[in-house]
C-alpha cells in the first residue's frame, strides 16, 4: 500500500479541510504550534486506530 494523499478536516488546528499530497519524499516543515506533529498524530489514529496520548507539561 502506497500512501498518496492526505485530507484532514476538524482535528485540532485543521479546522477547514486540508489536502497533503505525499511523493517518494515528503518533508513537513513550519513554525512552531503550526501542526507539524497533528499531520502525524492523524495518521497514527487511521493506521492504528489508537488514541495518540499527551502527556501534560
Amino acid at each position: 500500500m502506497k500512501l498518496k494523499s492526505l485530507t484532514i478536516k476538524n482535528f485540532r488546528a485543521y479546522q477547514l479541510e486540508t489536502a497533503i499530497e505525499i511523493g517518494q519524499l515528503t518533508t513537513i516543515i513550519g513554525k512552531n504550534d503550526i501542526g507539524k506533529s497533528t499531520i502525524l498524530e492523524a495518521l497514527e489514529i487511521f493506521f492504528n486506530n489508537q488514541t495518540v496520548k499527551i502527556d501534560p507539561p
